[in-house]
């Protein structure tokens, strides 16, 4: 259509030729980047409406899954803010945390997978500087935690979980212990970027 639409030639006799090379020159000059350009977008037009009738997905590659016996990595994000100190039901919040933290670490290999805790209360406070294949000083670091009576510093806990998950090649485990006060976790959408894209999150509802 655009090159049917280019318009028709007519001749037209002039009584004098004088003017007539200069002008023509003038549109030539003109006319052709105009008319290239009118292409250009209606080809863009086309495109366009083409992507939005077909709806595209873009999807990034997977990655390719962990063997079994590669070495996996899990960091337990506690949170032992001031609410953690109630208790629902007759049972402290902190006990049933301590609880299920616990099963976790056992289900790990101990000297071949890798963990840590981190405790997020006024500040991130990571138990180890690192990750460590030290499943039974996790365990025992875990009996002796307790609330606070601050609110938790989620942003600065994910931070450090992905600072020390990152530097682990292999399966990444970030491990959340919550019981869901909505204070501490309504950013954590734009707060859980801060990790590797691969890391997968599980939240364990502390009721």
């Amino acid at each position: 259509a655009h090159l049917i639409n280019r318009g028709a030639r007519h001749r037209i006799v002039f009584p004098s030729l004088r003017l007539l090379a200069p002008t023509k020159a003038d549109h030539s000059h003109l006319h052709r980047p105009r008319r290239w350009l009118l292409l250009l977008l209606r080809s863009l037009a086309v495109i366009l409406l083409v992507l939005m009738f077909a709806q595209p997905i873009w999807q990034v590659k997977a990655p390719e899954a962990a063997s079994p016996d590669q070495p996996a990595a899990v960091v337990l994000l506690a949170d032992v803010s001031a609410s953690t100190d109630q208790r629902p039901g007759g049972v402290a919040a902190m006990s049933a945390l301590r609880a299920a933290a616990a099963r976790i670490l056992r289900e790990l290999v101990s000297g071949r997978d890798r963990a840590n805790l981190i405790l997020a209360g006024a500040r991130a406070e990571p138990q180890f500087p690192a990750l460590t294949a030290n499943l039974a000083a996790i365990l025992q670091a875990l009996e002796s935690v307790t609330p606070t009576s601050a609110r938790a510093d989620m942003e600065g806990a994910i931070a450090v979980a992905g600072q020390q998950l990152a530097a682990h090649k292999g399966v990444r485990h970030l491990v959340i212990l919550t019981d869901r006060q909505r204070t501490n976790w309504e950013e954590l959408g734009w707060k859980a970027s801060a990790l590797p894209p691969d890391v997968h999150i599980t939240c364990v509802p502390i009721a």
